[in-house]
């Protein structure tokens, strides 16, 4: 049975709770640790108006982030740009990862994703895109799982090679 998530608006007055917030060692995990823990993403909500949630288990342990947002994407058409919704930021901290012991829908990471797979879906969205490290195979796997799909390979502002992937909300159960 899938864990239930209590889902709080991520606003700067929650700064200093999240600053333990750690999901791995690995390059991209410290940037998805440093994003929600530093001001970086407080300018994504100023700039792009992205929302963002942090989700508490039962015992009120922050178990991750999610975020959600609105871009415009050039597919199926190269040539014609459309507005998707977008996970920015998506991260489960180190302790709960893998957790509880299962099957994969029902763990927190899982739980985390189908919340922001309903945000987009009440936005009225049928394409949810995000970025994923090439490298990050586990996350991959994951994003798979849930009914993504590669559409291309790119490099993100900082230089580094992610892949698209997009969903189609009306296709998950």
């Amino acid at each position: 049975m899938p864990p239930a998530l209590r889902e709080v608006p991520y606003v700067q007055e929650l700064q200093a709770s999240v600053q333990s917030f750690e999901c791995g060692t690995q390059e991209f995990e410290l940037i998805l640790s440093d994003w929600i823990k530093n001001h970086e993403c407080f300018n994504d909500v100023a700039k792009y108006g992205t929302k963002i949630w942090l989700y508490y288990s039962e015992d009120n342990q922050l178990v991750g982030y999610g975020s959600y947002g609105r871009t415009e994407l050039k597919y199926p058409d190269p040539k014609e740009p459309r507005v998707v919704g977008i996970i920015p930021m998506i991260a489960v901290d180190s302790k709960f990862k893998g957790k509880p012991p299962g099957q994969w829908q029902d763990r927190y990471a899982s739980a985390v994703l189908r919340q922001i797979i309903s945000v987009a879906i009440a936005d009225g969205q049928s394409l949810l895109s995000l970025n994923v490290h090439s490298c990050n195979l586990a996350a991959i796997t994951f994003y798979e799982r849930h009914g993504f799909s590669f559409i291309t390979k790119k490099p993100n502002r900082e230089g580094n090679h992610r892949m698209i992937m997009v969903l189609i909300p009306q296709e998950v159960n």
